[in-house]
């Protein structure tokens, strides 16, 4: 690990500092007492919405500067030892002390650590960091984000919601996230810059409070990186998944038709109308057998894009997917029958939607198609298109010529280019 750093170091030696924006303390004496007292910000009982998810870390990557870097390397060896004392990730330790005092060991209360009283040395407010995370911040985490901190393993969105606790829950913040197209109830964090600025192509330049206009006002623009940025970029340096525990660590799934459709059919995660033996799942199984995917409206057989097989996979390592078309259920002739799109109308048990044609969007899920929109894009080439209900766009970092195109307000579809 210290050498994946030094080699970012050299990498980074050249690139601008960040601007610092005002440090935010951990918890106002307010916001302290809201958590002893066990009262949460936010009810996840309604409200539906997805949990978008992005390796695009070039943001985080270019603005860690070299100093910070070296800054990092000395620090590891305490991340590591409170870490061990406490068993929260030593990546969110390290990522709190940068948002907090930007890696220094020379302050009184280098984690802002609301009353704080212990010791000085480093190590002694590491370990009462770890402390604070475990007892104080998880306990007012959303109910489904309370199981205790591990080193390693801990889904992303809890150490995300732990973050948004840690910083206090700003309720403004919960808004800007609904204004990014998150759902405020259930992933307020996503609209934090102390947790998310610069994560990806959404989450940059987000508005802070500074508490120049009062403590629940949003007035400026935060110019460093979200804790979770920094937390997700050592995961990347350490070879870990930054966005979930699915069967790959973000990595485009490789191989042949005939090797990945095997992966789908063996993939615990994917599921398909009508069960793996109906109609939906034969050309997968066609596939695997090394033979063409077949259909349902008697269009000849097909070659299938490892594009689109790959894009199934990669969305799957995240989440659960249910597959409503592939090369069945669409005229001959049509971007399904010739092997070059999928639809999926149904992510992590819930339903992208239940309308019957386009534009009915108070019947789609709009951040659930998000999620699966962002998730699958890495996988698809340059000239690439999505349909969802209204054919709203989103961010495509990296990427050229995407398309987006109304479609039935049941599902997303992904489709690839002629060729590819």
């Amino acid at each position: 690990m210290v050498n994946s750093i030094m080699r970012y170091a050299v990498f980074l030696s050249t690139v601008f500092l960040v601007v610092q924006s005002p440090l935010v303390s951990a918890l106002s004496a307010d916001q302290k007492n809201v958590f002893d007292s066990g009262i949460n910000y936010f009810d996840v009982s309604s409200g539906d919405g997805g949990s978008l998810c992005s390796n695009d870390l070039t943001v985080s990557s270019s603005k860690l500067s070299s100093s910070e870097l070296s800054k990092l390397q000395q620090n590891e060896p305490t991340y590591q030892q409170a870490a061990q004392k406490t068993n929260v990730p030593w990546q969110l330790l390290a990522a709190v002390h940068y948002r907090e005092t930007d890696f220094s060991t020379t302050e009184p209360n280098l984690f802002q650590i609301t009353g704080y009283s212990g010791p000085s040395d480093f190590l002694s407010q590491a370990i009462a960091a770890g402390n604070f995370l475990q007892n104080h911040s998880v306990p007012g985490n959303l109910p489904n984000h309370r199981s205790p901190l591990q080193q390693s393993g801990t889904e992303p969105e809890e150490i995300k919601d732990t973050l948004y606790s840690y910083n206090g829950r700003a309720s403004a913040y919960a808004d800007q996230a609904a204004q990014l197209g998150f759902n405020k109830k259930t992933q307020p964090y996503e609209g934090s810059p102390y947790v998310m600025n610069d994560f990806d192509a959404i989450h940059t330049n987000m508005g802070i409070i500074t508490g120049q206009s009062g403590p629940s006002t949003i007035d400026g623009v935060d110019t460093r990186l979200g804790a979770f940025t920094v937390y997700a970029y050592l995961l990347g340096v350490s070879g870990e998944s930054v966005c979930g525990t699915g069967s790959g660590s973000g990595n485009i799934p490789q191989g042949n038709s005939q090797q990945l459709s095997q992966d789908i059919l063996n993939s615990s995660k994917i599921t398909f109308d009508f069960g793996p033996n109906g109609y939906v799942g034969q050309p997968f199984k066609d596939l695997a057998a090394g033979k063409l995917a077949s259909n349902n409206e008697g269009c000849p057989a097909t070659k299938v894009s490892t594009h689109i097989l790959q894009a199934i996979l990669l969305l799957a390592q995240n989440h659960k997917v249910n597959i409503s078309s592939l090369t069945t259920g669409h005229p001959c002739g049509d971007v399904h029958t010739v092997g070059r799109a999928v639809d999926i109308n149904i992510l992590d048990n819930k339903h992208l939607g239940t309308g019957t044609t386009t534009n009915q969007t108070s019947l789609y899920n709009v951040p659930l198609s998000n999620s699966l929109m962002s998730d699958v894009l890495p996988a698809l080439p340059d000239g690439s298109g999505f349909g969802d209900c209204d054919g709203h766009q989103i961010p495509t970092p990296g990427k050229n010529n995407i398309s987006f195109f109304p479609d039935i307000c049941n599902h997303v579809h992904a489709q690839v280019p002629p060729g590819a």
